[in-house]
């Protein structure tokens, strides 16, 4: 007999949505701070699913003072012309709406701080389908996804 699941753990960037081109627009608005324009796609692409702080310090050799600092320049460019340039992959929200229909809770699990993973779910209507969100917060620097793991268990997820 086949164990049945009834949470599922869904990350957002790279698996319910392509966010790629928002998130490789924003890094490259903070690369040109740092004199590094018009760095190639696979390049940037690397910044989609990690956190920022890991992918400017393993990518670019940054310190961490100097990742915080391409940080807050990716957060002047994302907010307003990164967030919602990105496209939800085809059939993903069908197969959300099944699962969520079938009993199935559905978890948001991303290293994405929270506070941009709701306004985008909001956005392109999947808030209704999840039980719970789990994202780090704006100051948080990793993206460990056993910690957020054990953040989803402790709220119930």
């Amino acid at each position: 007999m086949k164990k049945q699941y009834q949470n599922i753990f869904l990350d957002l960037d790279g698996t319910i949505m392509d966010s790629g081109s928002g998130i490789m627009k924003s890094v490259q608005y903070a690369l040109d701070h740092f004199s590094l324009p018009n760095e190639p796609e696979e390049k940037l692409r690397r910044f989609v699913g990690p956190s920022l702080q890991d992918s400017f310090m393993r990518f670019y050799g940054f310190s961490e003072e100097k990742a915080q600092e391409a940080i807050s320049y990716y957060r002047e460019y994302y907010p307003e012309k990164g967030m919602y340039d990105a496209f939800l992959y085809p059939g993903m929200e069908e197969c959300m709406k099944k699962m969520h229909e079938g009993g199935k809770k559905l978890v948001l699990l991303t290293s994405k701080p929270l506070f941009f993973a709701t306004q985008i779910i909001a956005h392109f209507g999947l808030s209704p389908y999840f039980f719970l969100e789990i994202g780090t917060e704006l100051k948080e620097q990793h993206s460990d996804k056993s910690f957020l793991m054990e953040k989803a268990i402790e709220k119930g997820g």
